[in-house]
């Protein structure tokens, strides 16, 4: 649904217009994501660990030392936002689109606290253990409702803030859904009763704040990485239509990482309390079978992506294609981040959050410093070596701390069942496929039919190794 969503604006407001878009969607996501304050890592790492201690009379206190500074702290973002909309679109747009930048600015202003808490909320709900509030709401509901609303204003000529609300608007509904659900898993797990009496607040506070504060700044410097090309594409180039290029570019190739992200959703709690007990044996095995699944999924998906790119771009206009190289470096680069799993939280799990806090600072100096030294001299394909050199960056630098520091190994006999089977029977099968037919819809359509029967005949005979019956017994079990 996120690329519908990109199609949608691409082909609704051209090249210049998803532009000024996704500008204004990158500021909001950039300031919403600073509004969180590392509240949302805080709840999925602290409730867990409360609960394996049996401290469920701490459960709601520990919510609201999460939600209040990022309800007050949002509002102030959101304000600064509005009365600041007018100075950040002269920096972004350069005259280019200006009035419609300024204009979703302003609408997506009063949402920011909303997307921030939002966001601390369905963390909460993953922090108790249940998956199915943050699937529905964040998964499902906002993703399916975002391209329906916005091709709908678009179709019906309502203008910019139509559009805006279109996209924004949804947050607030989640919001409610999200509140209700958390409240009720936080109660049900407080009524269940504990050994412990609840512990001093101010207490509570520093233990959650000390870890949080932290992921804070990391969180900021790591969504600053996913989302500030946009805009520096747009200032350098003074250009909104390669801003949008890019844009559909950049959003295509983080398709992949929702199965990253989906996966260390799935294991944030189960390896913070693994670790609150002092089983790393466990944790290990978490993290590793979880890496090979990601690989299985998303690397035939990204080979793909790069051998295809100028054919697949077309689904967002003919223009679009002028982003060919820069999706073959970035889905490269989403290769190496996928390759490596959920190293990152891990590391977030495992106590030390200083420690991605200075990894994130150090990636996000270097896209800066790249992003500065070459998009004036190679366009949106120098901003997309800039995002994959802060993405090997900071993914390295977790995997050595991990492996080295934390003795946790990365890999296992799995992942290179999953990285030759990927290479062989869709990397080498797509260049030859490439070289003999073309990038059209028949050569595609040819490496499709030849690439994906050896691949699963692999994965189902390798299936004991790589934990694949997991699947089958989940089924049965629900």
């Amino acid at each position: 649904m996120q690329i519908v969503l990109a199609v949608v604006v691409a082909r609704g407001l051209g090249a210049g217009g998803t532009g000024a878009f996704f500008e204004a969607v990158a500021l909001f996501t950039i300031l919403s994501n600073f509004g969180e304050l590392g509240a949302d890592t805080g709840l999925v790492k602290i409730l867990p660990q409360y609960g394996a201690l049996s401290r469920n009379q701490d459960l709601v206190k520990v919510v609201q030392i999460a939600l209040w500074p990022v309800i007050i702290f949002g509002i102030g973002l959101g304000a600064a936002t509005w009365l600041l909309a007018p100075e950040l679109t002269s920096v972004l747009s350069h005259a280019q689109n200006g009035a419609q930048v300024e204009s979703y600015l302003r609408t997506f202003a009063p949402f920011i606290p909303l997307g921030a808490v939002t966001t601390v909320v369905l963390a909460g709900t993953r922090g108790m253990g249940n998956m199915v509030p943050f699937v529905l709401i964040q998964n499902v509901f906002l993703p399916a409702i975002r391209p329906v609303v916005m091709a709908t204003a678009l179709y019906l000529g309502l203008g910019t803030v139509a559009v805006a609300l279109g996209w924004a608007a949804p947050v607030a509904a989640a919001f409610v859904l999200g509140m209700l659900f958390l409240l009720r898993l936080v109660l049900r797990a407080r009524n269940a009763g504990s050994r412990f009496s609840a512990a001093d607040g101010r207490d509570i506070a520093s233990e959650f704040w000390r870890f949080a504060g932290p992921r804070a700044l990391a969180a900021v410097f790591g969504i600053t990485i996913t989302w500030l090309d946009i805009l520096l594409v747009g200032a350098f180039l003074h250009s909104t239509r390669q801003a949008g290029i890019y844009a559909a570019v950049s959003r295509l190739s983080v398709l992949g990482a929702s199965a990253l992200s989906a996966v260390g959703m799935a294991i944030a709690p189960q390896v913070s309390e693994l670790a609150t007990l002092g089983n790393k044996r466990q944790a290990q095995s978490l993290f590793q079978v979880g890496t090979w699944w990601l690989m299985a999924i998303t690397w035939p998906g990204y080979i793909a992506l790069a051998a295809f790119a100028p054919f697949l771009l077309q689904v967002y206009g003919h223009k679009f294609t002028a982003g060919s190289v820069a999706l073959v470096v970035l889905c490269l680069a989403q290769l190496f981040n996928l390759g490596t799993g959920n190293v990152t939280i891990v590391l977030l799990m495992m106590g030390k959050s200083s420690w991605n806090m200075i990894n994130a600072a150090v990636c996000l100096t270097v896209n800066i410093g790249l992003n500065v030294l070459l998009i004036p001299r190679l366009g949106i394909t120098g901003s997309a070596i800039a995002w994959a050199a802060s993405i090997v960056c900071n993914n390295l630098a977790a995997l050595l701390e991990v492996n080295y520091l934390l003795r946790i190994r990365p890999f296992g006999r799995g992942y290179w069942v999953v990285v030759a089977a990927s290479v062989i029977c869709f990397g080498m099968t797509g260049l030859i496929i490439r070289q003999i037919v073309g990038t059209t819809l028949v050569g595609f359509s040819l490496f499709i039919l030849v690439s994906v029967p050896p691949y699963v005949a692999v994965l189902w005979r390798l299936r004991g190794m790589l934990g694949l019956s997991a699947f089958r017994k989940s089924a049965i079990h629900h």
